[in-house]
C-alpha cells in the first residue's frame, strides 16, 4: 500500500486549519481546532517552521501562521517537509545504493518515471486545492476508466 505518514497527513490538517487565519494561533489553539494532541501539533509546527511553511512568533501575541499563500504551498512541499524526499521505491531514490538485486533487476530505472509522475502530481496540488476542493482534485477513477493525471 502506498501511503503518506500520519505526521504528513496531520501537517496537511494543521496547514488547512491555518489557511483562513489572519492572526497567529498558538500550538494549543491549533491542537484544539484540529483535535490533535498538543505535543503532536507542536512537533509538526516546529518542523513546518524549520521548513518555512509556517512562521512562528514568540511572546504574548505569538503563535504560528502560514509563511506563504495557500496557493503557493504544494502537497509535495508538505510531504517532503515531514517525510523527506518522495521515493516510491529505494531504487527511485538517488541516494539509495543498497539494493540487493540491482544486477539482475528487470525493471531497474523504470520506477524513476513513476516516482517522477507522483512527485509532479503532488507538486500540482496546492493547499488551496485541499482546502477548497478545487484544482486537480478529482474523484478516483473506476476500474473501467483510464485517467492519467490532471488535465
Amino acid at each position: 500500500m502506498l501511503k503518506i505518514s500520519k505526521m504528513a497527513d496531520y501537517a496537511v490538517v494543521i496547514l488547512s486549519a491555518l489557511a483562513n487565519e489572519k492572526q497567529s494561533r498558538t500550538a494549543g489553539q491549533i491542537a484544539e481546532q484540529t483535535s490533535l494532541p498538543e505535543p503532536t501539533a507542536s512537533k509538526i509546527l516546529k518542523i513546518l517552521a524549520r521548513e518555512r511553511l509556517v512562521s512562528s512568533t514568540r511572546g504574548m501575541s505569538g503563535g504560528y501562521k502560514l509563511a506563504r499563500q495557500v496557493e503557493d504551498i504544494t502537497m509535495k512541499d508538505i510531504i517532503t517537509a515531514i517525510d523527506g524526499p518522495i521515493s516510491i521505491t529505494s531504487c527511485a531514490d538517488e541516494k539509495e545504493t543498497g539494493c540487493g538485486i540491482l544486477s539482475s533487476c528487470g525493471v531497474r530505472g523504470r520506477w524513476t518515471s513513476v516516482n517522477f509522475a507522483i512527485t509532479n502530481l503532488l507538486h500540482d496540488i496546492t493547499l488551496e486545492d485541499m482546502v477548497t476542493g478545487t484544482g486537480c482534485m478529482k474523484p478516483l477513477p473506476t476500474e473501467k476508466e483510464n485517467v492519467h493525471g490532471c488535465h
